[in-house]
């Protein structure tokens, strides 16, 4: 960002990568009071997701700023991560235990699934001190107010050029990040040709995550007309992310029916652990035999959807649409192609709201006590 940098991107790509940075790092700062207080699982959901916002948006920035200062900032925003990502997981897991549980009739089932969600839970309260480290190492290392005062600086420079989202340098840039991302994405859809490869589907879900973000912080160049390509990349992103979230329940649960065997066996002795494992697997293997079903409808479902796009050719029109405005320098107008959009580029100071990739529905108010 500032000072110059030899071989610097054109004033206008800084503009787009500056704003977007700049949401991030103001939605990482707000999550700080709640990430120590630990009240809401919200708070670590939102510093999560910012964080892997900002650290895609500083890859794409690094010729704008300062090689130590982005490796500083890239350093910090890393660690921050790897404090989160325990307890989000945790959190994630036992609030869909709660959801599931609260959704059921046979009550047989129950001491399995409470077992589980009460386990996680308590690996979870453990975890804490680790969130609270987290966050109060990034304060005091100064990262989100270098980060918030920086591209402060740069913007007013901007806008006092008058810089706008225009330009051949600026949508030839563009393509290139969207091109690679997107190629690195198609490289994984022969993994859809069958159900059960898992690390293929994973490295998807990976590839699907990052084109997303690369259309997000592309976005407001593109006057709206990169929405509907946003929006489906964010589906299939959601759906990886599903089928993903069941591979690993299934694993999960498949340890935990070992685990308990061994510890009830070790604690009744072989003759009289049977009746305590059999209250406690029904549940359990129920809770399986749904992540299993719902993978298998999952990924139906996401065949399905792959289809129809390809037999609209669906990223080919997304092709020429980058490379037609990266040729011209702008984006269309509607009278070129019939299509209205808007440009949301003075959007700098608002926030982004958009959390689906792991939205969690309301949280059901329920105690361990009233499942065990």
């Amino acid at each position: 960002m500032s000072p110059p940098m030899k071989n610097a991107p054109p004033q206008s790509y800084q503009l787009l990568t500056t704003r977007y940075l700049r949401k991030q790092a103001k939605q990482v700062s707000e999550q700080m009071v709640g990430l120590r207080e630990s009240d809401d699982i919200e708070f670590v959901n939102r510093a999560r997701v910012a964080c892997r916002r900002l650290r895609a948006v500083l890859q794409m920035s690094r010729d704008c700023i300062p090689r130590k200062q982005f490796k500083v900032w890239r350093k910090e925003i890393r660690k921050l991560l790897k404090g989160l990502g325990d307890a989000r997981d945790k959190d994630v897991q036992a609030d869909f235990l709660w959801r599931f549980l609260a959704d059921l009739n046979d009550r047989t089932l129950l001491p399995g699934i409470a077992r589980i969600a009460v386990g996680l839970e308590t690996q979870r309260e453990q975890l804490q001190p680790t969130v609270i480290a987290a966050a109060e190492r990034t304060v005091s290392s100064g990262i989100i107010k270098d980060l918030l005062a920086t591209s402060k600086a740069t913007l007013d420079e901007l806008n006092k050029n008058s810089v706008q989202l225009t330009g051949r340098e600026l949508f030839s840039r563009l393509e290139g990040h969207i091109e690679d991302n997107l190629n690195e994405f198609l490289a994984h859809q022969d993994s859809l040709d069958d159900s059960q490869n898992e690390e293929g589907h994973h490295e998807m879900r990976i590839a699907a995550k990052q084109f997303r973000y690369t259309l997000e912080i592309c976005k407001p160049a593109y006057a709206g007309r990169m929405d509907d390509h946003l929006a489906t990349v964010k589906r299939i992103q959601t759906l990886l992310g599903d089928i993903h979230d069941c591979d690993v329940w299934i694993e999960h649960l498949a340890r935990t029916l070992g685990a308990e065997g061994k510890r009830l066996c070790e604690y009744y002795g072989h003759s009289g652990h049977s009746g305590q494992l059999n209250r406690l697997t029904a549940g359990i293997e129920y809770v399986q035999t749904e992540r299993r079903q719902s993978r298998g409808r999952l990924f139906k479902e996401l065949v399905v959807y792959w289809r129809e796009l390809e037999q609209v050719a669906y990223w080919e029109g997304l092709r020429e649409l980058v490379g037609s405005c990266a040729l011209r320098g702008n984006v269309p107008s509607s009278e070129d192609n019939g299509i209205v959009g808007e440009d949301d580029e003075s959007d700098e100071e608002d926030g982004l709201d958009d959390f689906e990739e792991e939205q969690m529905p309301p949280t059901v108010e329920a105690t361990a006590g009233e499942w065990t």
